[in-house]
Parts: C-alpha cells; structure tokens; sequence
C-alpha cells in the first residue's frame, strides 16, 4: 500500500497563490514575511501532495507547469471566498448589506415586532432582506437547519445546548372576556374562572404548555377548554361571538380589548411572569450581521 499523500492545508494554498503571482521564491517570501527556506518547504509539501513539479527556473524568474496553471485560477477563487466570509464575520456595514434574514415570533409578537423593528432595521439596513414568520412547530429545527436565524417567543421551554437565548422583558398572563360579563370592579374567584369555557391556544411543538394550564395542573386543577385555536391572535375572534373567556398574554390581550370591545381581568390563580426570549443557533454568535441585528432588537426591547 502507498504512502498517503501530504495533507494540503490553507498556509500551502495561500504559499502557492503568492508564489505564482510573483513568479519568484525570494519576492514571495518578501510578501508573506516567511524565510525563502520555509517558502521551498511548503513548495516541497504541495509538491509532493499534487505529485507534480508545479515550478521550473526560467530566465525571469520561476515558470508554472501545466498543473500549476491549472491550479491557479480554482484556489485563488476559494481563496478569495474565504477571506471574504472571514471579513465578514468580523466586520459588518449596515448600509451596505444585502443579507437575507430570517425571523421567526409568535403571533401576538408579530405586530409589535413588524412596526418596531422592521421600520428601525430597514432605515439603518436599506438593503438587507428580512422574512417574518409565525413561530411554528418547525421553527427550532429550522433555527438547527440554519433556515431560521432569529426566534422571538414568549413560550416556555428548555432549549437545546446548540441555541443561545437573551431574555427582552417579562410579561404576565391575563384573563379576557366579553365586556359585561365581569363587572369592572369585581374580581373573578377561581371559581368563575373553572366554570366558565375557556377557548384556548395550541403552542408550537416542543414550546411547553401554557402558564396558566401547568399552574392548575401543579393544583390538581384544569379549565374547561370547550375550543382550542391555531393562534393566539384567534382568541380575541372567539371571545367577542362567544361567550368563552380566554388567557392572552397581557400586551396582545390589552390591544385586543381595545380593538373587540371587551374586558380584562386578573387570573385568579399566582401564574409566574414569563420572559419573552430572542433566540439563535450558536453557529451564528460571532457573525457580525447577527450580532448586529441581535443589537437593534435588544436596544427597542422597551418598545416591544
């Protein structure tokens, strides 16, 4: 069996496309700062790993063989990519990037975060392309897949050790009813609430259940859920034409009284705040666009 050849690592290539600009052993060194004896080394290395002379001595200097040549153009191109992604994990020019991200919220989020942070991001990021999309039962396995970057949520759940979180604000649980069903100034017992039918919201696979359904449970208690939605933003809909009452967050619940005309009260039971969490894959920590765009959503967190 035959010896394997040499590995072939990034300093031989970047060796290589120096040398074959400058046609010369001692011009090369020069450039790169390395000795002429380090510069022959690592022409001894790729030689032996392409098993090729790739260099003869000609009257004005060194003269690429037929390989070289061949060689020349595909690693100087590879080469150029690789130094253009490492500027771009370094460095990053809002006004300049045409990046396309894409960022998954829930749908009580979605309003907030459609004229807060899109008007903001696109005025300092003319050209970069942003996708919105309803957090859904596929949203962390496509923050995993790398076709989701960002994850604005407020559900709960224990994230894999791959995805890094920043926790934006907290927000409690409230009750919503129809206006007139609760007098304003009476405060509904656990009684009201465990007899009333609820409309409910289904969460995202994976994401937990909600708050307010794991707090009766730890009591040895449940609500009477006579329908159960896709999406927060339904529960409004059902609670205004039924005579259902519904467990929002209390920013979407709030809007929603003010929009349907109906009424919100305090959950009769102590339900702990839950963060709203901005969430992404470690693969994308560094990158400078993201640490970026993770800037301009951690700064309007007080507007959210």
């Amino acid at each position: 069996m035959s010896d394997p050849a040499p590995k072939v690592d990034l300093n031989l290539l970047r060796i290589f496309d120096v040398v074959m600009a400058e046609r010369s052993v001692t011009r090369a060194a020069a450039r790169l700062l390395l000795s002429q004896s380090a510069i022959s080394g690592a022409l001894a290395r790729l030689r032996s790993a392409v098993n090729d002379q790739l260099f003869i001595r000609g009257r004005n200097g060194l003269v690429p063989t037929s390989a070289a040549l061949a060689l020349a153009e595909p690693i100087s191109n590879a080469l150029r990519e690789i130094d253009r992604a490492l500027d771009n994990c370094g460095t990053f020019d809002p006004t300049q990037a045409v990046d396309r991200i894409s960022i998954h919220g829930d749908d009580d989020l979605l309003p907030r975060i459609v004229s807060t942070i899109l008007p903001a991001v696109i005025e300092k990021a003319p050209y970069l392309s942003l996708r919105i999309s309803p957090t859904g039962n596929e949203s962390l396995e496509q923050l995993r897949t790398g076709d989701a970057d960002l994850l604005i949520t407020g559900f709960s759940k224990e994230l894999p050790e791959y995805l890094r979180m920043l926790r934006l604000y907290r927000q409690r649980l409230v009750g919503l009813a129809r206006r007139g069903r609760f007098k304003p100034v009476y405060k509904v017992t656990i009684d009201d609430f465990l007899s009333a039918e609820h409309v409910s919201y289904q969460l995202p696979e994976g994401m937990g259940i909600a708050g307010v359904d794991r707090e009766l449970s730890n009591l040895g208690l449940s609500r009477n859920i006579k329908m159960t939605v896709g999406s927060p933003m339904m529960v409004p809909l059902v609670v205004q034409s039924t005579k259902l009452i519904g467990v929002l967050p209390e920013p979407a619940a709030i809007v929603a009284a003010k929009n349907f005309s109906l009424s919100v009260f305090s959950l009769p039971i102590d339900v702990p705040e839950a963060y709203v969490t901005l969430v992404w894959h470690e693969r994308v920590h560094y990158n400078a666009g993201h640490r970026w765009l993770r800037k301009q959503v951690s700064e309007l967190r007080k507007r959210l």
